[in-house]
């Protein structure tokens, strides 16, 4: 029969022998969470986040339809305009970052962004850099990514009621920081954040266009 001090002892080291066993059962998840925050997404995922950030920017890219090219905006084109970006941009767009851009005036920027004589008339996009961060708690991915876009540019000719193509207008390519998260079985940007801007020509990052 076990002495009382010989009890002690027995309970002491079961004592000691469960906490190194929780203590290493806490380091391997945690090693085990660490290397699934860092690790990359799987090729699906990966394109299903790069198609998201592409949607993004071109949900807000200015750009006439083809009714609207060639003739002053109306009051009635205006709203089109916005319901035709709202609708773009609730497919790519969730939580602060599509509250944020609800209340864009989309129809000013088109303006804004023609020229002369001088209208866009679509707009074409692609990643031209990417940078995985990492992974969320909470399911989400953090990435970086560069998406360059090309604008086509018309100008109407009146006397022959047609539109005479001009060369393409290729914008300086802004680097952001990209939180996107899957919802209702779809990836959404839910914040955007400028980090730098990237030449494609030179493959640098930069602080400037």
């Amino acid at each position: 029969m076990a002495t009382r001090g010989e009890s002690g002892h027995v309970r002491t080291r079961l004592v000691l022998v469960i906490a190194v066993v929780v203590a290493l059962v806490v380091v391997l998840t945690a090693g085990a969470l660490a290397a699934r925050r860092w690790a990359p997404v799987s090729a699906e995922t990966d394109a299903q986040v790069r198609k998201a950030i592409v949607g993004f920017e071109l949900s807000k890219a200015s750009a006439r339809p083809a009714s609207m090219i060639g003739r002053k905006l109306t009051a009635n084109d205006k709203v089109a305009l916005q319901a035709r970006f709202l609708r773009r941009l609730q497919r790519f767009a969730g939580g602060a970052e599509l509250q944020h851009w609800q209340s864009w005036d989309y129809a000013k920027a088109l303006l804004d962004d023609e020229w002369d004589a001088r209208e866009l008339t679509g707009c074409t996009g692609k990643v031209v850099h990417w940078d995985f961060q990492h992974r969320d708690t909470d399911g989400g991915v953090e990435v970086r990514a560069g998406v360059e876009m090309q604008y086509r540019v018309v100008t109407w000719d009146a006397a022959a009621g047609r539109a005479v193509p001009q060369q393409d207008w290729v914008t300086s390519v802004s680097v952001n920081q990209y939180t996107l998260k899957k919802t209702d079985g779809i990836w959404k940007v839910f914040g955007s954040e400028h980090w730098r801007f990237y030449d494609p020509t030179a493959g640098q990052l930069g602080t400037g266009p």
